[in-house]
């Protein structure tokens, strides 16, 4: 069975409930696996809760990848629509959700977040679209709550791309949404100052710590250390411990990579613009080696570099082009295809690409 989600105004009897429904208090509506009926539904609706997760059966068809060429191409299509759709309504669950952890002693549900973050990945075929679609909502500005779920996104991709057991993939998906939660005890003021004083910075580290001693007492100890140590690097240059290499616990080893790259490409309120993708990628391929986790970082790399071929590329040079070939060796250095012209850009030094179109 497949899980989808369902404004509660398109309600049917007979369809079955994926997850707990839960009020804005916290209380449960409707348990689990409940098949709807008329008196549910009515529960439903009347507590203002705007869509559910159901089970849906599958449609017996063969998973294939959009062939997508340019942002544009992918923001008109229905898929990007329905991607979009599902994004927006979990990130105000799970802004719902990380305030209620922040403002309560009351127990997290990982079971929920985990569901939140399944039904917006099941809107999108394969990981390589997960990252398409997020790309395009790059123009958009990123707070705490919508940075967490591209990383909970993220990160759910780089450990399929992994081959982790689904149980870990779960596991890397919670604490990957929750990974900023102590973000939501720094000043507005410190968390989005563009520059920063010394004191600031010394200040906006603390949030590893303070995301720790909120969740230690309510998830399982190992979600909870990714709030920790996700700053922590393989070289002992991170924080808040300086931990070095297989100290750092594997899910933070994942979670790190996805949050630099959408750190980087992503629009926030301090005014920095997003990057392109592959200046992202030229910083791992300058850095990641020394900073992150090979394995994860190769099968990140690997991936992204996959994900653009097909697409039209602006060059250093003002020249647009089509990405026909991936460097899996230097990912940020494909082949272009310009006019009639092939550019290998791993041998062409002096061009680089500074956009997707």
């Amino acid at each position: 069975m497949k899980r989808s989600r369902i404004r509660s105004d398109k309600l049917r009897e007979g369809m079955i409930a994926a997850t707990d429904v839960i009020s804005i208090v916290g209380n449960t509506i409707v348990p689990k696996g409940t098949v709807l009926d008329i008196n549910s539904i009515d529960k439903i609706r009347k507590s203002g809760i705007t869509a559910i997760i159901i089970e849906s059966e599958d449609d017996g068809q063969t998973v294939k990848r959009h062939n997508f060429t340019s942002t544009g191409e992918v923001k008109k299509s229905p898929e990007f629509k329905k991607f979009r759709e599902n994004f927006e309504i979990s990130k105000d669950e799970a802004k719902r959700s990380l305030d209620k952890i922040v403002r309560t002693d009351a127990e997290v549900s990982v079971d929920k977040l985990i569901a939140e973050v399944d039904t917006v990945m099941s809107s999108a075929f394969t990981g390589m679209e997960v990252f398409e679609m997020l790309n395009c909502m790059k123009d958009e500005m990123d707070d705490v709550y919508q940075h967490s779920l591209n990383v909970s996104l993220m990160s759910a991709v780089i450990a399929k791309w992994s081959r982790m057991p689904k149980h870990e993939i779960d596991n890397v998906i919670a604490a990957a949404l929750l990974h900023d939660v102590g973000k939501l005890k720094v000043p507005f003021e410190v968390l989005n100052n563009p520059k920063p004083s010394g004191e600031e910075r010394k200040f906006l580290r603390k949030h590893a710590i303070y995301g720790y001693n909120i969740l230690k007492s309510k998830v399982d100890e190992q979600i909870a250390q990714v709030a920790l140590s996700h700053h922590e690097r393989y070289d002992g240059s991170g924080y808040p411990m300086a931990q070095r290499g297989l100290e750092i616990p594997k899910m933070s080893r994942i979670v790190a990579i996805a949050d630099i790259f959408d750190e980087l490409t992503g629009k926030r309120a301090n005014n920095r613009m997003a990057a392109c993708p592959f200046e992202a990628i030229r910083l791992f391929e300058r850095d990641g080696f020394q900073k992150f986790d090979t394995e994860y970082l190769l099968s990140f790399l690997s991936g992204i570099a996959d994900t653009y071929v097909g697409y039209n590329v602006k060059l250093s040079n003002g020249k647009e082009g089509t990405i026909v070939f991936a460097n899996k060796t230097r990912p940020s250095r494909p082949m272009v295809k310009v006019e009639n012209r092939y550019i290998d850009l791993g041998k062409e030094p002096e061009l680089q690409i500074v956009k997707v179109l």
